[in-house]
């Protein structure tokens, strides 16, 4: 009586037998000529199978027929064999890998599939042996095995084996890569710093990924970098390393450093890093010396450079501060785009004789303190149009005699020459005599013209006599 036998899948040939030695002789008779190198297994043991020829058209009773498949019409049973080569698989990390291991003629044997580092079964023919659940095997007939691994680890990195287990085994094998898209370690890299100016630093960016990653920096404004190789100074707009040495760094290599990881698995990853320079503040007049005139309005300008931010006033040279004061003082601060100078301007309206005299802009901050000086004085207008001359009003009395009846209207006389810098007023020359005009000039200068004008007039005599008049 024969064993009873578990029964394969759908469209699936029987699992292997394990047969007696009674089935065994059967199956010896039936089969015809013996397997060149194939096994059986008799019982417990595995032994040679040293077929005997038989004249039988069909397997013993009980016996399945995929016992001898393989058989050749001679008799003689063809072992299973590899189609074509086991490739390597490279995969991403979190993504999937298969391996696809092509057989022929395999019969009643088996597939396995073994990681080779570790001797680690991962499956045996359709059932999958290891505990991970992320492998899972598939197959088309008996032709076709497949060993899937879904969201590949770096652990999951190593030599794969396809094995048939004949005897001996045969084995094809396969590597799979896995590759780490670049990552930079946080802990192991430097941070945003501040140095005082003259200074060296250096900033670290250590990455991690699978090929080894490439780091690079550069600027983000696109400057270019300041690097030292064998103790000469050179410029760059890339440097290629982990650590990046700023050497007697200058407050025009202030600003934000990229560190950029690439291992050409994407995406590429970057970090930034702000570097602060500190150093005392430059303060520079744009004018040392202003002129204006009285009534007018001016303003002072000073430029202060500092880092970090400084606190600036200006005061009188008597250290009188000159603070906000509506209608009068306005001081204000205004960055200069692109530049870590910022300008600080004082706008003094309605100019005074107690206004002229010096200014001090001053910045001052944690790393010192810088002034700057601008005299402001009184100048005359520069206003450079032709005045018209001065007139001479002589009035229709005076010292109590009479001029002629015909005279109704003072009598105007031009003189001789014409006055460049007059002012808005009328000069009062002498008791009744007069020169005016409208030009907003200085008085002190006009009054120093008239005089001069004055002396060149030859000594008059008046119709009614009198006595010549002199301008003073």
């Amino acid at each position: 009586m024969m064993p009873q036998r578990e029964r394969p899948g759908m469209g699936e040939p029987e699992s292997s037998v394990v047969l007696s030695s009674a089935e065994w002789t059967e199956v010896n008779k039936w089969c015809g000529k013996r397997l060149a190198s194939g096994t059986w297994r008799v019982g417990r043991r595995t032994c040679p199978s040293p077929f005997a020829n038989t004249s039988a058209s069909s397997p013993p009773r009980g016996i399945p027929s995929e016992a001898c498949r393989g058989v050749r019409r001679d008799g003689n049973v063809q072992e299973p064999s590899f189609v074509g080569p086991l490739k390597n698989v490279t995969s991403v990390i979190k993504r999937n890998a298969t391996f696809t291991c092509m057989v022929e003629h395999l019969g009643q044997y088996k597939v396995a599939w073994i990681k080779a580092d570790n001797k680690a079964i991962q499956a045996l023919h359709k059932q999958v042996i290891t505990n991970n659940n992320r492998v899972s095997v598939t197959h088309t007939g008996n032709r076709t095995w497949r060993l899937h691994i879904s969201n590949v680890q770096p652990s999951d990195r190593g030599q794969y084996m396809c094995q048939i287990n004949t005897a001996p085994m045969k084995v094809l094998g396969a590597y799979l890569d896995v590759h780490v898209p670049p990552d930079i370690i946080s802990t192991e890299s430097s941070r945003d710093i501040s140095v005082p100016e003259g200074s060296t630093k250096e900033l670290h960016c250590r990455a991690k990924g699978y090929p080894e990653p490439v780091v690079k920096w550069r600027r983000e404004d696109n400057q270019d970098l300041t690097v030292y190789d064998n103790k000469q100074t050179r410029k760059v707009k890339e440097f290629v390393g982990d650590t990046l040495v700023l050497r007697e760094i200058h407050r025009s290599e202030m600003g934000t450093y990229l560190c950029i990881a690439t291992n050409g698995v994407a995406p590429t990853v970057s970090k930034r890093f702000s570097v602060s320079v500190h150093f005392a503040p430059t303060v520079t007049a744009e004018r040392q010396v202003v002129g204006a005139p009285l009534h007018a309005t001016v303003v002072l300008e000073c430029r202060i450079e500092a880092s970090p931010k400084s606190l600036n006033i200006w005061f009188r040279e008597d250290g009188t501060v000159v603070a906000n004061k509506p209608g009068k003082f306005e001081t204000q601060e205004a960055s200069i785009p692109g530049r870590l100078a910022i300008r600080l301007t004082l706008t003094i309206n309605r100019l005074t004789k107690r206004d002229f005299g010096a200014y001090i802009c001053r910045g001052q901050n944690s790393f010192g303190s810088t002034e700057a000086k601008i005299d402001l004085h009184q100048a005359r207008s520069s206003r450079k149009h032709r005045p018209r001359p001065p007139e001479l009003y002589l009035p229709k009395e005076h010292d109590g005699l009479r001029t002629s009846p015909a005279s109704t209207q003072p009598k105007v006389i031009h003189s001789p020459s014409y006055i460049n810098e007059l002012n808005e007023s009328v000069i009062e020359v002498s008791g009744n005599v007069r020169y005016e005009h409208n030009y907003d000039f200085d008085l002190t200068s006009a009054a120093a013209s008239l005089r001069r004008t004055s002396r060149s007039l030859v000594a008059t005599s008046v119709f009614f006599g009198l006595s010549c008049v002199r301008i003073r």
